[in-house]
């Protein structure tokens, strides 16, 4: 509970700071009615022009609010410009354990922008790849509407 007060503390902050949009990539992609299965893989690519600051990650999601589970469980895989990957589970809590959920609620969407518990730094500029896949103990989910990632340029790097 209390990394999740300081983590929003935080991204307040960062948010407040800066009149400008930080986000070198911020993408929703909707997911097929039949739902988001295993195996469903979405790709975004991004540049890092500058390998200076840190940068700050979050999963971006929409569900609807009977999803039936308090977290979610997502695999990425990130290709540098040299072709070296670099693969993670990342958890992301959406709701308390009384079933409140943590996100914002319009009708029946419920809609996350959770930060990833630690920030990246570039080593190399260029082009990016990111594969994103729910990494959940279900074949499919049925409840998940859209997903996708929204990185942030931070600050620099001493």
């Amino acid at each position: 509970m209390h990394w999740r007060k300081t983590s929003l503390i935080l991204s307040l902050i960062f948010v407040l700071s800066s009149c400008e949009d930080r986000a070198i990539l911020d993408r929703y992609d909707n997911i097929a009615a039949y739902g988001w299965a295993y195996e469903d893989v979405m790709d975004f690519e991004f540049e890092v022009d500058d390998t200076s600051h840190y940068y700050q990650w979050f999963a971006n999601l929409k569900i609807s609010s009977d999803y039936p589970y308090s977290n979610i469980h997502l695999y990425l895989s990130t290709t540098a410009p040299d072709s070296s990957v670099r693969q993670e589970v990342v958890s992301i809590k959406l709701a308390e354990k009384n079933g409140k959920w943590l996100g914002q609620g319009v009708g029946r969407t419920i809609s996350f922008q959770e930060a990833f518990p630690k920030r990246m730094q570039f080593d190399q500029r260029g082009i990016y790849g990111v594969k994103l896949k729910q990494y959940m103990r279900v074949d499919t989910l049925l409840q998940v509407k859209s997903a996708g990632i929204r990185i942030e340029k931070q600050e620099e790097i001493f």
